[in-house]
């Protein structure tokens, strides 16, 4: 047999496809192999697939099946445990002990390791004599492979490397076709290769490569794959310019032609390419989808003539479908959800946790209409709850559940609302979420049984495995209509171009992805296994190869190119346009730019980019908001549109005529009560309030914040955690180090035998997380486990260090010393709380004439023999800069300062600082970690620190008047009533007050005078 190359200058390569050279075939005979056919709105067919698919149909039928994605990282966290109890991982663990455990990141590496075609033994071998990460990446590897065979599964990578052993072993067994044909690839991965290099002996193979010309920056990405597989046998049988001749505007055959050339041309004109900047996501999907129904209208063009593209299919593609169908344009493309969100999985879960809550959310659950309450399958809801098993091994728990739900099949509902039209959608998202949930289980019961054996789980361990697992397993909530507007991710080919492309997400950092040197499997160590013949690619690799699916994207255009980007992300940060696209503009002396710098809540910008109903509503109410005089013009469309919403519903008109009064009051020249501007007895008792120092915080940052989320109770729900939160997580740690030094205070250990106090650290942590297993995902809590003890041994790492240079080796004077809050006995004997704690609240004066009252905890206060104090506040994330500390931005390490000297009696002379004890980078003891913070620079050297940025004593005084100054000044306005949405800084990135703040730049700076 032989192997043909087609070089495509055009990405359009015909459905005929010439195949020079080649052999008569009946159809029958040849099989044609294209990627992303589903997503491309194109059905599977006998003879058309895709090259996963193609593989697995080579392969006979012995029971073997794909994981889902859920099932493969529980897969691969197995593989972890497993190569941990045979070694215990050292080196790893500090990649284990990042959020999200690093499994994610170990399973992004076994997929590469097995696209290279690598196997784990031949992997062990390279590495036998490495460093110890690679060695237990190997370890992993290899157990990750064993568990594979045994559960009888495969992810995406083993068929093709079962075909290659079938060669091998027992060629009768594969069924090949006479012909392949693959169409529209720019790539191929490692493992296709290798393949087709086994396949061409037996196969008559044609593959059709879109080879951008006279580009090296493109050239240079499909070169070497060329050469390697003319070493293959493969031979270039012709390359290929335009496939049909297609007209093209001459502005895009330009940038077809030129894109990422070094030294381009510039063009005169721009006329068939324009950009989008809109201020965040959603502004920029509505945007779009407004300028598509403008051309689809303009010129009566065909859905079929218009294509719009992504590299971040999950984050646009809801948007997408929300905002087309809002518009009424039609979608070819399928919508999917994830099955975690679907309202039988949202019901179930509730099932689970109502029982565990005592019934309380009971009441939550009888508005569901999956319930199991109708007489005929004569269950009740509370009998139903109450079958749920306490315990039950893998396989019990698989079993059990599917007769459980199977009341929620409900096909008489089902029937009903089948009948009613506009309702039959409903039945059809209902009864594709209970077969994918029955399916899934019925998949991964058998898997799970041979892989964890007999191990026990509780009813939380399972639902929350169960809702994990359906976080990765799609299904489609609506199907694609026959004629619609096709959305497609960027790696995907397209058959032929079309009239117009509009591509979404052109910011830096999103397309391309930026891809960092990876510290598991780093650049240096891919180079030189490319001397053993595995190819790995590196992260400037990896970052140069989004270049293709980009050019191959805007080459599809033929009369419109239209690029958006949000040029402002959710939180309102700028965001710079992606490299790719400036590249583009930049081979036209002009391009036609509709940039949008209003805040997304007074979108649309004009009438032309209303959509629909809705948002030409939303450009009425912005009008009349904002009109002086809109309200004398007869047929002015604000007007024409109220009325007719007044007309269709004269309660909700009423309730929107309200709302433009207000926002008209509320954009006048002096703050209102819509500010954050409340009455003067409502505020009155700030005079008499208990104060923490996270609430200070709250008040001096923003006092709007502060109304909010302290005394409006407004904050966010947070969302269910299957692990431990970060506060929880923080508590732990806080509680291990308080009981392993009350230890060192009772001479229980020492800093003479490390050996024996590191092994205490970690039975500590181990006792202390004992507690969480019976009601945490055991998926996240080991994550949690190794992420909490690798910071422990950071910390423990600096203690030691620092105590050694230094020659101090006495106890913390104070662990856990609280003040304001209950003092309780058990606590202080077991050493969870200091001795010297008092349950009063402290008062302090601050300038001579303020007086807070102040409650809360201090973790750790040293002291040496001669009266000095420190004092140290645990963090386990992200700590404020020294200039922040300084400036008054994160009161509680100068508070608390306070508190000890006026609270406690301590003399402010013999203070040597107040700091956050922070985690290491990696256990690296060399690094400081009690830098950050107020220093005394005279006295610094008593902890052994020499910090950059200490106080001399002129600065000390001046630090704590600036920030006794800024406290009072917040209290007087909160005393006022005056909690106006005028932040003290910018603007935080993160905010809990978020989503009810209305801060407005330009209101802000009418109000304040500056504007």
């Amino acid at each position: 047999m032989a192997g043909w190359l087609y070089l495509h200058f055009d990405p359009e390569i015909g459905n005929g496809a010439d195949l020079p050279g080649g052999t008569e075939w009946a159809i029958s005979d040849t099989v044609y192999i294209d990627p992303g056919l589903s997503r491309m709105g194109l059905n599977m067919q006998e003879n058309r697939m895709t090259f996963d698919r193609f593989v697995r149909a080579c392969l006979p039928d012995r029971g073997q099946r794909l994981m889902s994605p859920s099932e493969q990282q529980w897969v691969v966290l197995e593989a972890v445990q497993r190569a941990n109890m045979d070694h215990p991982l050292t080196a790893l663990a500090t990649v284990l002990s990042e959020p999200g455990g690093g499994v994610s990141m170990i399973e992004q590496v076994i997929g590469e390791l097995k696209r290279s075609g690598v196997s784990p033994v031949r992997l062990k071998r390279l590495w036998e004599k490495h460093e110890p990460k690679y060695r237990e990446l190997a370890a992993i590897y290899e157990k990750y492979q064993e568990l594979l065979w045994e559960g009888n599964l495969w992810d995406h990578e083993e068929p093709y490397m079962e075909l290659m052993r079938s060669f091998q072993r027992e060629p009768e067994s594969v069924s090949l076709p006479g012909r392949l044909v693959l169409r529209h690839f720019y790539e191929l991965n490692r493992l296709q290769e290798l393949l087709l290099g086994q396949l061409v002996t037996q196969v008559e193979i044609h593959v059709h490569l879109i080879v951008p010309k006279g580009r090296e920056r493109l050239g240079r990405l499909v070169k070497p794959l060329i050469e390697r597989l003319t070493c293959r046998g493969f031979r270039i049988a012709g390359e290929i310019g335009s496939g049909s001749g297609r007209v093209r505007r001459d502005s895009l055959r330009h940038l077809a032609e030129h894109v990422f050339d070094d030294d381009p041309p510039v063009f005169p004109h721009s006329d068939g390419l324009e950009v989008i900047a809109a201020p965040g996501m959603e502004a920029e999907v509505e945007m779009v989808v407004a300028r598509l129904k403008q051309w689809l209208l303009s010129e009566k063009n065909h859905l079929d003539d218009a294509v719009i593209l992504t590299s971040d299919r999950e984050a646009y593609a809801p948007l997408l479908h929300q905002k087309l169908d809002e518009a009424g344009i039609p979608v070819r493309t399928e919508e999917r959800h994830f099955l975690s969100s679907h309202p039988l999985l949202q019901m179930i879960h509730a099932v689970f946790s109502a029982r565990d809550d005592g019934g309380k959310k009971v009441e939550e659950l009888l508005y569901s209409p999956f319930l199991p309450v109708s007489e005929e399958n004569g269950l009740k809801c509370d009998a139903w709850m109450e079958a749920i098993p306490k315990s039950q091994t893998w396989a019990e728990w698989g079993k059990w559940f599917l007769e459980w739900i199977r009341p929620l099949k409900r096909v008489d509902r089902w029937r009903e609302l089948i009948a009613e039209k506009e309702l039959s959608w409903l039945a059809a998202y209902e009864m594709k979420g209970w077969h994918a949930l029955y399916r899934m289980v019925r998949q991964w019961g058998d898997s799970l049984e041979g892989i964890f054996g007999d191990r026990k789980v509780t009813d939380r361990q399972f639902v929350q495995f169960l809702m994990q697992m359906a976080e990765r397993c799609e299904l489609t909530a609506r199907e694609g209509e026959r004629r619609g507007i096709r959305i497609l991710e960027a790696n995907q080919g397209l058959a032929e171009p079309v009239r117009a492309v509009f591509m979404v997400g052109l910011a830096e950092g999103r397309w391309p992805r930026p891809f960092a040197d990876h510290w598991l499997l780093p650049d240096a160590e891919r180079v030189r296994l490319r001397s053993e013949g595995i190819l790995l690619e590196t992260s400037g690799e990896l970052r140069q190869r989004q270049r293709l699916p980009f050019f191959t994207g805007i080459s599809l255009a033929t009369e419109l190119l239209v690029l958006s980007y949000p040029h402002t992300d959710e939180e309102g940060k700028k965001q710079l346009p992606s490299p790719f696209l400036e590249e583009c503009t930049d081979l036209f002396a002009s391009v036609k730019t509709v940039s949008l710098d209003v805040p997304q809540r007074i979108r649309p910008a004009g009438w032309e980019w209303c959509f629909s109903d809705g948002q030409g509503l939303a450009q009425a109410l912005i009008q009349l908001r904002n009109g002086e005089r809109i309200l004398d013009e007869e047929g002015h469309p604000a007007l024409e549109m109220f009325m007719k919403m007044l007309g269709a519903d004269q309660e909700k008109g009423r309730d929107l005529l309200a709302r433009i009064q207000a926002e008209r009051f509320r954009r006048g020249a002096v703050f209102t009560r819509y500010d954050g501007i409340i009455p003067r007895g409502i505020a009155g008792a700030m005079e008499k309030r208990v104060w923490s120092a996270g609430a200070l915080n709250h008040l001096v940052e923003c006092r709007f914040q502060f109304l909010a989320i302290r005394l409006w109770k407004a904050a966010e729900k947070e969302a269910p955690q299957r692990g431990l939160s970060w506060r929880e997580e923080g508590e732990r740690i806080h509680e291990i180090l308080c009981r392993f030094f009350h230890e060192y205070r009772r001479g229980r250990w020492t800093f003479a035998d490390e050996e024996r106090a590191l092994a205490r650290l970690e039975q500590l942590a181990d006792e202390v997380l004992r507690d969480e297993e019976r009601e945490r995902d055991p998926f996240y809590l080991m994550i949690d486990k190794f992420r909490i003890k690798q910071k422990l041994l950071s910390i423990w790492k600096h203690e030691k260090e620092w105590r050694r240079k230094t020659g101090f080796y006495a106890a913390p004077a104070h662990l856990e010393l609280s003040f304001g809050l209950p003092v309780c006995k058990e606590d202080v004997e077991t050493g969870r709380l200091d001795p010297a704690s008092r349950p009063e609240p402290v008062t302090l004066v601050l300038g001579g004439k303020r007086k807070v009252r102040l409650q809360g905890k201090m973790d750790r206060i040293d002291r040496d023999e001669e009266g000095y104090y420190a004092i140290y506040d645990y963090k386990t994330g992200t700590v404020p800069t020294i200039e922040q500390i300084g400036q008054g931005r994160s009161l509680q390490l100068p508070l608390y300062l306070w508190v000890y000297q006026q609270g406690f009696g301590q003399d402010p002379a013999l203070a040597i600082g107040s700091a956050y004890y922070v985690k290491g980078n990696g256990g690296n003891a060399a690094a400081n970690q009690r830098n950050k913070g107020l220093w005394r620079k005279e006295e610094t050297g008593r902890v052994g620190l020499n910090p950059r940025k200490s106080l001399d004593p002129d600065d000390w005084r001046k630090t704590e008047e600036n920030i006794q100054r800024l406290i009072d000044q917040s209290l007087s306005k909160a005393e006022q009533g005056d909690f106006a949405v005028s932040p003290t800084w910018d603007c935080p990135r993160f905010c809990p007050a978020r989503h009810i703040c209305r801060v407005d730049a330009w209101i802000l700076s009418k109000k304040r005078g500056t504007r």
